[in-house]
């Protein structure tokens, strides 16, 4: 209750009351990308964040910029039909895409970006591994440029002596994530107000309002990009979204040694080596957080994450471990984001539950929402539609 109410008496008798055009609730990358889009089209935008940039999900990710899910395409595919499977890689490839044609081919923002490829694999005979290599052969049939590597090739690489074949994308890269949100929002040229944790949604009219302890902001158009807390904004998504933890980790710097980015299932984990030779290892739990959200590491997931690092990359374990963190990600039952008009509030709309994916959707997703934004067309937000062709990623 006490975190609800201002911090005294003053503030509740002097409460802030703005307009906007278009309000962007979140500083994550669909946040930022939704106010670099929107600008773009030379809308106002203000950003209201609750923390820091890229505070969330974005900031506590690996920087993996791949094309596709971080689970085979044949799982997601017998869950949700080959289409609306296809759609989400479709998705990542825009936004691979989008992102390399205005910012990270030309240098517009110094984040890291570097093209590594991707590698998706499993235990050698495991089941999943069966699922990587189908899926891999369904998505060349499609047009996506994979390609499948035998183990051979990925123990090569990887030095693991555990890990079977992968399915491999040559184009994909990763970057820091924390820079990409921070350089995106600085060519907005959008009003960020910090430190305002909003409290709640209603309509006004044909507009939006957004309330907070000591303040409130009505708008022609809201967007709501906060992933994991979006829950108490939008009531009707009480029950149906999972929120699970992820913990990660980084090393000192050692040789370079690990080309790419991997990715093994169904553990969660997820490693890379930056330019610098740094190791960032992550894993996802499977079980729901307790309380709600995990802000900070926790002895048993970092137990957990060294003991995976250990036996699928044992020659990582040799690095001294110089910083941990942690995470939620918000999981949906169909294994697809969620993009959609807020019940009851015409004029807001929220997108949740990237699967762990949002680093790989959100510029794209952005760009959409911001359309959305221009001219209330609920097209925009329906994005997992039939698919339509695919053409080659850059």
């Amino acid at each position: 209750m006490t975190g609800e109410l201002p911090p005294s008496y003053w503030f509740s008798r002097s409460t802030t009351r703005e307009e906007a055009d278009l309000v962007v609730v979140g500083a994550g990358l669909v946040g930022v990308s939704t106010a670099w889009w929107a600008a773009r089209a030379g809308r106002r935008v203000v950003v209201i964040e609750a923390q820091r940039i890229a505070a969330g999900a974005t900031g506590r990710s690996t920087g993996f910029l791949v094309t596709g899910a971080l689970r085979p395409f044949t799982t997601l595919a017998r869950k949700v039909g080959e289409e609306r499977a296809l759609r989400l890689w479709e998705l990542s490839h825009e936004n691979l895409s989008l992102l390399r044609r205005e910012v990270l081919n030309a240098g517009r923002i110094d984040c890291g970006w570097r093209v590594e490829g991707s590698w998706r694999t499993a235990l050698a005979g495991s089941a999943a591994e069966v699922e990587w290599e189908q899926s891999a052969e369904a998505l060349a049939r499609h047009g996506f440029a994979v390609g499948w590597r035998e183990r051979d090739v990925v123990r090569r690489e990887s030095g693991s002596p555990a890990l079977g074949g992968a399915l491999h994308v040559a184009g994909d890269g990763g970057v820091d994530p924390v820079a990409l949100c921070r350089g995106l929002l600085a060519q907005s040229g959008a009003q960020v107000r910090k430190g305002i944790a909003v409290r709640g949604i209603e309509e006004d009219g044909e507009r939006a309002r957004l309330v907070w302890a000591g303040g409130e902001i009505v708008a022609r158009m809201v967007v709501l990009a906060v992933n994991s807390h979006v829950g108490p904004l939008v009531p009707t998504l009480a029950g149906k979204l999972r929120l699970v933890g992820a913990e990660a980790l980084a090393t000192a710097a050692e040789e370079p040694r690990l080309p790419g980015l991997w990715l093994v299932h169904p553990q969660g984990f997820a490693l890379r080596q930056l330019a610098d030779g740094t190791l960032i290892a992550a894993v996802a739990a499977e079980s729901e957080v307790a309380g709600g959200f995990l802000e900070a590491p926790t002895a048993s997931g970092q137990a957990s994450l060294e003991a995976a690092l250990g036996e699928l990359f044992p020659a990582a374990t040799r690095s001294r471990v110089l910083h941990r963190w942690a995470g939620t990600m918000v999981r949906t039952a169909d294994g697809l984001p969620w993009v959609r008009s807020v019940p009851g509030v015409p004029a807001a709309a929220y997108a949740c539950g990237f699967n762990g994916g949002g680093l790989s959707l959100g510029f794209a997703l952005g760009r959409r929402l911001a359309r959305w934004a221009g001219d209330g067309d609920e097209r925009h937000l329906a994005v997992f539609q039939p698919a339509a062709p695919v053409t080659q990623p850059i």
